[in-house]
Protein backbone atom coordinates (compact mmCIF):
# COMPACT_ATOMS: atom_id res chain seq x y z
CA UNK A 1 0.00 0.00 0.00
CA UNK A 2 1.12 4.04 -1.07
CA UNK A 3 1.22 5.93 1.78
CA UNK A 4 -1.12 8.62 1.98
CA UNK A 5 0.13 11.93 1.20
CA UNK A 6 -0.74 14.79 3.17
CA UNK A 7 -3.34 17.76 1.32
CA UNK A 8 -0.47 20.32 0.92
CA UNK A 9 1.49 17.11 -1.25
CA UNK A 10 -1.38 16.42 -2.88
CA UNK A 11 -1.56 19.26 -4.11
CA UNK A 12 1.61 19.89 -5.05
CA UNK A 13 2.28 16.59 -6.79
CA UNK A 14 2.34 17.14 -10.79
CA UNK A 15 -0.47 15.86 -12.62
CA UNK A 16 -0.36 12.77 -14.86
CA UNK A 17 0.19 13.01 -18.26
CA UNK A 18 -1.70 11.91 -20.42
CA UNK A 19 -0.77 8.70 -23.36
CA UNK A 20 1.53 9.78 -25.36
CA UNK A 21 -0.04 8.72 -28.95
CA UNK A 22 2.43 7.09 -31.25
CA UNK A 23 2.86 9.46 -34.61
CA UNK A 24 2.62 7.32 -37.12
CA UNK A 25 4.59 8.72 -40.13
CA UNK A 26 2.57 10.04 -43.05
CA UNK A 27 2.24 7.81 -45.94
CA UNK A 28 4.48 8.92 -48.65
CA UNK A 29 2.98 10.53 -52.13
CA UNK A 30 2.80 8.15 -55.00
CA UNK A 31 5.50 8.55 -57.18
CA UNK A 32 5.20 9.77 -60.67
CA UNK A 33 6.66 6.89 -63.21
CA UNK A 34 8.72 8.42 -66.08
CA UNK A 35 6.09 8.36 -68.46
CA UNK A 36 3.22 10.17 -65.60
CA UNK A 37 6.25 13.00 -65.35
CA UNK A 38 6.57 13.60 -68.90
CA UNK A 39 2.81 13.78 -69.83
CA UNK A 40 2.40 16.75 -67.03
CA UNK A 41 5.77 18.00 -68.54
CA UNK A 42 4.67 17.97 -72.02
CA UNK A 43 0.60 19.50 -70.45
CA UNK A 44 2.76 22.60 -68.60
CA UNK A 45 4.69 23.14 -71.61
CA UNK A 46 1.21 23.05 -73.99
CA UNK A 47 -0.54 24.80 -71.40
CA UNK A 48 2.90 27.66 -71.60
CA UNK A 49 2.58 27.73 -75.27
CA UNK A 50 -1.49 28.32 -75.27
CA UNK A 51 -1.19 31.64 -73.00
CA UNK A 52 2.16 32.83 -75.03
CA UNK A 53 -0.17 32.17 -78.28
CA UNK A 54 -3.34 33.77 -76.43
CA UNK A 55 -1.02 37.10 -75.12
CA UNK A 56 0.53 37.17 -78.93
CA UNK A 57 -2.83 36.61 -80.59
CA UNK A 58 -4.99 39.32 -77.97
CA UNK A 59 -3.46 42.23 -79.51
CA UNK A 60 -3.97 41.39 -82.72
CA UNK A 61 -7.92 40.36 -81.95
CA UNK A 62 -8.18 44.01 -80.92
CA UNK A 63 -7.05 45.25 -83.80
CA UNK A 64 -9.07 43.51 -85.66
CA UNK A 65 -12.37 44.51 -84.18
CA UNK A 66 -10.98 47.75 -84.29
CA UNK A 67 -10.93 47.40 -87.93
CA UNK A 68 -14.34 46.47 -88.23
CA UNK A 69 -15.49 48.58 -86.15
CA UNK A 70 -14.15 51.79 -88.27
CA UNK A 71 -15.41 49.60 -91.38
CA UNK A 72 -18.50 49.82 -89.93
CA UNK A 73 -18.60 53.54 -88.84
CA UNK A 74 -17.67 54.41 -92.51
CA UNK A 75 -20.04 52.11 -93.96
CA UNK A 76 -22.86 52.85 -91.16
CA UNK A 77 -26.28 52.62 -93.18
CA UNK A 78 -29.41 52.06 -91.28
CA UNK A 79 -31.44 50.87 -93.66
CA UNK A 80 -29.31 47.35 -94.31
CA UNK A 81 -30.99 43.90 -93.35
CA UNK A 82 -29.29 40.85 -92.08
CA UNK A 83 -29.90 38.00 -94.33
CA UNK A 84 -33.00 36.03 -93.06
CA UNK A 85 -33.04 31.83 -92.45
CA UNK A 86 -34.96 29.65 -94.26
CA UNK A 87 -37.91 28.33 -94.86
CA UNK A 88 -38.76 30.90 -97.22
CA UNK A 89 -42.62 30.86 -98.29
CA UNK A 90 -43.79 27.87 -100.39
CA UNK A 91 -44.60 28.28 -103.94
CA UNK A 92 -47.88 27.52 -105.11
CA UNK A 93 -48.17 24.18 -107.46
CA UNK A 94 -47.26 24.66 -110.84
CA UNK A 95 -49.63 21.59 -111.99
CA UNK A 96 -52.27 23.72 -111.39
CA UNK A 97 -52.96 25.82 -114.44
CA UNK A 98 -56.77 26.22 -114.42
CA UNK A 99 -59.30 26.66 -111.74
CA UNK A 100 -62.64 26.46 -111.28
CA UNK A 101 -65.25 29.11 -110.46
CA UNK A 102 -64.84 28.66 -106.89
CA UNK A 103 -61.49 28.42 -106.39
CA UNK A 104 -61.40 31.32 -108.44
CA UNK A 105 -63.95 33.62 -105.88
CA UNK A 106 -62.27 31.87 -102.99
CA UNK A 107 -58.69 33.07 -104.54
CA UNK A 108 -60.00 36.31 -105.23
CA UNK A 109 -61.34 36.62 -101.57
CA UNK A 110 -58.42 36.19 -100.03
CA UNK A 111 -56.57 38.26 -102.71
CA UNK A 112 -58.60 41.14 -101.10
CA UNK A 113 -58.69 39.99 -97.76
CA UNK A 114 -54.32 40.16 -98.24
CA UNK A 115 -55.17 43.73 -99.65
CA UNK A 116 -57.05 45.28 -96.97
CA UNK A 117 -54.64 43.78 -94.18
CA UNK A 118 -51.90 45.36 -96.23
CA UNK A 119 -53.56 48.74 -95.82
CA UNK A 120 -54.49 48.25 -92.11
CA UNK A 121 -50.82 47.94 -92.04
CA UNK A 122 -50.58 43.75 -90.59
CA UNK A 123 -48.67 43.02 -92.99
CA UNK A 124 -48.18 39.31 -91.36
CA UNK A 125 -52.10 38.75 -92.09
CA UNK A 126 -51.39 39.97 -95.42
CA UNK A 127 -48.64 37.77 -96.17
CA UNK A 128 -50.75 34.89 -94.39
CA UNK A 129 -53.83 35.49 -96.75
CA UNK A 130 -51.79 35.94 -100.14
CA UNK A 131 -49.96 32.87 -98.95
CA UNK A 132 -53.20 30.86 -99.14
CA UNK A 133 -54.06 32.32 -102.52
CA UNK A 134 -51.25 31.41 -103.70
CA UNK A 135 -51.20 27.96 -102.62
CA UNK A 136 -54.64 27.02 -104.86
CA UNK A 137 -52.45 27.62 -107.91
CA UNK A 138 -52.55 29.42 -111.71
CA UNK A 139 -50.19 31.77 -109.65
CA UNK A 140 -49.14 34.98 -111.87
CA UNK A 141 -46.01 36.78 -111.52
CA UNK A 142 -48.09 39.55 -109.97
CA UNK A 143 -49.00 37.80 -106.93
CA UNK A 144 -45.38 36.41 -106.41
CA UNK A 145 -44.61 40.38 -106.33
CA UNK A 146 -47.21 41.34 -104.06
CA UNK A 147 -46.09 38.88 -101.29
CA UNK A 148 -42.52 39.82 -102.32
CA UNK A 149 -43.43 43.30 -101.41
CA UNK A 150 -45.23 42.20 -97.84
CA UNK A 151 -41.89 40.19 -97.07
CA UNK A 152 -39.49 42.90 -97.65
CA UNK A 153 -42.20 45.57 -95.46
CA UNK A 154 -41.06 41.99 -92.80
CA UNK A 155 -37.64 42.88 -92.99
CA UNK A 156 -37.16 39.24 -95.20
CA UNK A 157 -35.11 40.18 -98.25
CA UNK A 158 -34.11 36.74 -98.76
CA UNK A 159 -37.44 35.49 -99.01
CA UNK A 160 -38.32 38.77 -100.80
CA UNK A 161 -35.96 38.09 -103.60
CA UNK A 162 -37.00 34.35 -104.04
CA UNK A 163 -40.47 35.25 -104.58
CA UNK A 164 -38.85 38.08 -107.19
CA UNK A 165 -37.30 35.12 -109.15
CA UNK A 166 -40.34 33.00 -109.32
CA UNK A 167 -41.92 36.04 -110.56
CA UNK A 168 -39.29 36.63 -113.23
CA UNK A 169 -39.32 33.50 -114.41
CA UNK A 170 -42.91 33.32 -115.13
CA UNK A 171 -42.76 37.03 -116.90
CA UNK A 172 -39.28 38.03 -117.68
CA UNK A 173 -40.48 41.36 -118.12
CA UNK A 174 -42.10 42.43 -115.26
CA UNK A 175 -39.97 45.74 -114.09
CA UNK A 176 -41.80 45.84 -110.59
CA UNK A 177 -39.99 42.28 -110.02
CA UNK A 178 -36.59 43.72 -110.57
CA UNK A 179 -37.33 46.72 -108.96
CA UNK A 180 -38.49 45.34 -105.56
CA UNK A 181 -35.34 42.83 -105.98
CA UNK A 182 -33.22 45.46 -106.20
CA UNK A 183 -34.67 47.12 -103.63
CA UNK A 184 -34.24 43.83 -101.54
CA UNK A 185 -30.02 43.51 -102.70
CA UNK A 186 -30.09 47.33 -101.71
CA UNK A 187 -31.12 46.27 -97.79
CA UNK A 188 -28.47 43.20 -98.33
CA UNK A 189 -25.96 45.26 -99.25
CA UNK A 190 -25.54 43.98 -102.71
CA UNK A 191 -24.40 46.83 -104.73
CA UNK A 192 -24.06 45.66 -107.78
CA UNK A 193 -26.65 43.33 -108.15
CA UNK A 194 -29.19 45.86 -106.59
CA UNK A 195 -27.72 48.39 -109.64
CA UNK A 196 -28.42 45.38 -112.24
CA UNK A 197 -32.31 45.21 -111.35
CA UNK A 198 -32.83 48.52 -110.63
CA UNK A 199 -31.65 49.67 -114.09
CA UNK A 200 -33.50 47.49 -115.90
CA UNK A 201 -36.62 47.73 -113.89
CA UNK A 202 -35.90 51.94 -114.94
CA UNK A 203 -35.17 50.64 -118.86
CA UNK A 204 -38.77 48.77 -119.16
CA UNK A 205 -40.72 50.95 -116.91
CA UNK A 206 -39.06 54.57 -115.65
CA UNK A 207 -40.20 55.28 -112.11
CA UNK A 208 -39.33 58.93 -110.56
CA UNK A 209 -39.44 57.40 -107.32
CA UNK A 210 -36.35 55.31 -107.84
CA UNK A 211 -33.66 57.75 -108.84
CA UNK A 212 -32.67 58.55 -105.28
CA UNK A 213 -32.03 55.06 -104.95
CA UNK A 214 -30.80 54.53 -108.30
CA UNK A 215 -28.17 57.58 -107.53
CA UNK A 216 -26.83 55.82 -103.93
CA UNK A 217 -26.67 52.08 -105.54
CA UNK A 218 -24.99 53.82 -108.95
CA UNK A 219 -22.36 55.61 -106.71
CA UNK A 220 -21.52 52.13 -104.15
CA UNK A 221 -21.11 49.99 -107.03
CA UNK A 222 -19.01 52.50 -109.29
CA UNK A 223 -17.30 52.74 -105.78
CA UNK A 224 -16.88 48.76 -105.77
CA UNK A 225 -16.02 47.96 -109.57
CA UNK A 226 -13.04 50.84 -108.97
CA UNK A 227 -11.65 48.97 -106.10
CA UNK A 228 -12.21 45.54 -107.71
CA UNK A 229 -10.21 47.11 -110.99
CA UNK A 230 -7.33 48.48 -108.62
CA UNK A 231 -6.67 44.88 -107.26
CA UNK A 232 -6.72 43.58 -110.48
CA UNK A 233 -4.49 45.87 -111.47
CA UNK A 234 -2.51 45.09 -108.10
CA UNK A 235 -2.47 41.76 -108.83
CA UNK A 236 -1.51 41.78 -112.70
CA UNK A 237 1.40 44.10 -111.32
CA UNK A 238 2.70 41.42 -108.97
CA UNK A 239 2.70 38.90 -111.47
CA UNK A 240 4.21 41.05 -114.11
CA UNK A 241 7.16 41.38 -111.29
CA UNK A 242 7.29 37.94 -110.51
CA UNK A 243 7.52 36.93 -114.23
CA UNK A 244 10.14 39.55 -114.61
CA UNK A 245 12.24 38.07 -111.41
CA UNK A 246 11.63 34.29 -112.72
CA UNK A 247 12.83 35.43 -116.43
CA UNK A 248 16.00 37.22 -114.87
CA UNK A 249 17.11 34.39 -112.27
CA UNK A 250 16.70 32.12 -115.93
CA UNK A 251 18.62 34.19 -117.67
CA UNK A 252 20.95 34.72 -115.32
CA UNK A 253 21.66 31.17 -114.61
CA UNK A 254 21.70 30.65 -118.94
CA UNK A 255 24.83 33.00 -118.85
CA UNK A 256 26.41 31.40 -116.00
CA UNK A 257 26.06 27.99 -117.35
CA UNK A 258 27.29 29.42 -120.67
CA UNK A 259 30.30 31.29 -119.23
CA UNK A 260 31.33 27.78 -117.40
CA UNK A 261 31.08 26.29 -120.95
CA UNK A 262 33.11 29.08 -122.84
CA UNK A 263 35.85 28.45 -119.73
CA UNK A 264 35.96 24.88 -120.35
CA UNK A 265 36.56 25.02 -123.92
CA UNK A 266 39.12 27.61 -123.51
CA UNK A 267 40.66 25.44 -120.48
CA UNK A 268 40.36 22.04 -122.90
CA UNK A 269 42.03 24.21 -126.08
CA UNK A 270 45.00 25.71 -123.28
CA UNK A 271 45.72 21.71 -122.55
CA UNK A 272 45.78 20.94 -125.93
CA UNK A 273 48.42 23.70 -127.16
CA UNK A 274 50.55 22.59 -124.12
CA UNK A 275 50.23 19.18 -125.20
CA UNK A 276 51.50 20.03 -128.67
CA UNK A 277 54.38 21.96 -127.60
CA UNK A 278 57.27 19.31 -126.65
CA UNK A 279 57.45 16.26 -125.28
CA UNK A 280 59.33 17.50 -122.06
CA UNK A 281 56.38 19.78 -121.55
CA UNK A 282 54.09 17.49 -122.31
CA UNK A 283 55.70 15.07 -119.68
CA UNK A 284 56.09 17.53 -117.27
CA UNK A 285 52.37 18.59 -117.43
CA UNK A 286 51.39 14.90 -117.54
CA UNK A 287 53.57 13.81 -114.42
CA UNK A 288 56.76 11.89 -114.30
CA UNK A 289 56.85 8.17 -116.27
CA UNK A 290 56.84 5.09 -113.88
CA UNK A 291 58.90 3.29 -116.69
CA UNK A 292 61.35 5.84 -117.22
CA UNK A 293 61.95 6.45 -113.57
CA UNK A 294 62.61 2.89 -113.34
CA UNK A 295 65.28 2.62 -115.80
CA UNK A 296 66.56 6.13 -114.59
CA UNK A 297 66.71 4.01 -110.88
CA UNK A 298 68.54 1.55 -112.77
CA UNK A 299 71.44 3.11 -114.30
CA UNK A 300 71.64 4.92 -111.41
CA UNK A 301 72.26 1.54 -109.61
CA UNK A 302 74.82 0.14 -111.87
CA UNK A 303 76.57 3.49 -112.37
CA UNK A 304 79.32 3.16 -109.21
CA UNK A 305 80.04 -0.97 -109.37
CA UNK A 306 81.46 0.15 -113.06
CA UNK A 307 83.58 2.96 -111.52
CA UNK A 308 84.74 1.05 -108.53
CA UNK A 309 85.43 -1.81 -111.33
CA UNK A 310 88.01 0.83 -113.01
CA UNK A 311 89.56 1.60 -110.16
CA UNK A 312 90.63 -1.99 -108.88
CA UNK A 313 93.20 -1.98 -112.39
CA UNK A 314 96.64 -1.56 -112.16
CA UNK A 315 98.87 1.02 -113.94
CA UNK A 316 99.92 -2.03 -116.55
CA UNK A 317 96.24 -2.09 -117.23
CA UNK A 318 95.44 1.42 -117.72
CA UNK A 319 99.32 0.96 -120.59
CA UNK A 320 97.54 -1.83 -121.98
CA UNK A 321 94.32 -0.05 -122.87
CA UNK A 322 96.32 2.53 -124.19
CA UNK A 323 98.15 0.31 -126.19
Amino acid sequence: MEPELSPLRQQQRPAPEPPRQQQRPAPEPPRETSQQANTCEMGTQMQEEEEEEEEVEAPQQKAKEGKQDDKGQEDADPELLPMDPKPYPAKGPELVLSLSDADVDKQGALKQASADALEDGDFAKALDRLSQAIMIGNVSAMMYTKRAEILLKLKRPCACIADCHTAVEINPDSAKAYRIRGKAWRRLGSWEQAHKDISLSQKIDYDDNMVDMQKLVAEKRNAIVAKKAESRLQEEERHEENLLRRRKAHETRAQAEEDAKVEAEAKAKKEGSLRGRCSSCARRFRGPDPKEEDEDAADADSGPSDTQAGSDKTPEDHTEDID
